[in-house]
């Protein structure tokens, strides 16, 4: 079977103005090897989904190694947890991460322990005893409010599919939807070719079936 890069008689303008115009569109680099597999137009699919995940993540890991440089952290690795790189400042530091890559956002750091669970309990307690004019127990529910809500900040962590820097970066990736691509490679083969309506289809081979030169 023949590919966009390769038929016997070589490249031709067709196939060269269809690896143009999916860069173009896409962002992205085609590199002979890849071009040379893309017999339908679903290879072309399949490769500009994985290569614009790979792109993003990488654009996303470079924001965000930006952002932690601001912040004073240097030649930080993927691979490192933000609990050694933070250490007791966490939630904090977590905070100010999240206001220096926007527009991405991230998630909210997360209670941890019985502390909220306390907090809770007593706050609904103390507004119960106020009701009754039990200003004893509504005082002990404050106090017990007070010290639950302290303990949750202090023991508030980070979420733990977030916990490395890889990790974030993965979680900023914007992916491509597949349907965008999927129509996106189809106009551009039908403009390119000049195809009319019903001729084209993503499993129809680009010399063969649909005439690339």
């Amino acid at each position: 079977m023949r590919s966009l890069r390769t038929d016997k008689r070589g490249m031709g303008l067709d196939a060269v103005e269809l690896v143009l115009a999916f860069e173009e569109e896409f962002g992205i680099a085609i590199p002979d090897a890849a071009a040379e597999k893309m017999r339908t137009p679903r290879d072309v699919i399949d490769f500009v989904l994985q290569e614009r995940r790979r792109v993003t993540q990488l654009d996303a890991l470079k924001h965000l190694s930006e952002a932690l440089a601001g912040m004073g952290f240097a030649n930080v690795r993927p691979e490192m947890s933000f609990s050694e790189l933070f250490g007791n400042q966490r939630i904090a530091r977590w905070k100010e991460l999240g206001k220096r890559l926007a527009p991405f956002s991230i998630p909210r750091d997360v209670p941890h322990g019985p502390g909220g669970a306390v907090a809770g309990w007593s706050f609904l307690g103390g507004v119960i005893a106020l009701f009754m004019s039990q200003w004893v127990l509504a005082g002990v529910g404050a106090f017990l409010f007070a010290v639950g809500w302290a303990w949750s900040d202090r023991t508030r962590r980070i979420p733990d599919g977030m916990d490395t820097v890889e990790k974030l970066a993965a979680h900023l990736t914007r992916p491509f939807a597949e349907s965008e691509v999927t129509e996106k490679v189809k106009a551009i083969v039908m403009e390119q070719l000049g195809l009319k309506e019903g001729v084209y289809g993503v499993d129809k081979r680009f010399i063969e079936d649909l005439g690339v030169d």
